[in-house]
């Protein structure tokens, strides 16, 4: 689950999954001020074992106050029926947050 804070524009990330792309660009469209969320689904045939999930805000932009900043948040992830409990952050640069999953 996902949600962003939008200003100009919506937040857009992009997902990787061992490091390599996942998909296209994700726009957030849930206001996190809002308490607002949006799923994005992550599905693949990948081998048992761990696996590392990664996610990273595409367009950061900051004007100065918390009214002018666009911002992505991880809110949560799960595997089947499992709660990833690490998988929660919030993306406030271009920097790349990633958890792992087991299969």
């Amino acid at each position: 689950l996902v949600s962003g804070d939008t200003w100009k524009e919506a937040p857009q990330v992009a997902l990787t999954v061992d490091g390599v792309r996942y998909g296209g660009v994700y726009t957030i469209t849930a206001q996190h001020d809002q308490g607002e969320t949006q799923l994005i689904s992550v599905q693949g045939s990948w081998g048992s074992g761990a696996h590392e999930i990664g996610m990273q805000l595409l367009n950061d932009e900051w004007g100065g106050t918390s009214d002018t900043d666009r911002n992505a948040y991880l809110i949560g992830a799960s595997y089947g029926q499992s709660i990833v409990e690490e998988a929660s952050a919030s993306l406030l640069d271009s920097n790349r947050f990633s958890f792992m999953v087991e299969v």
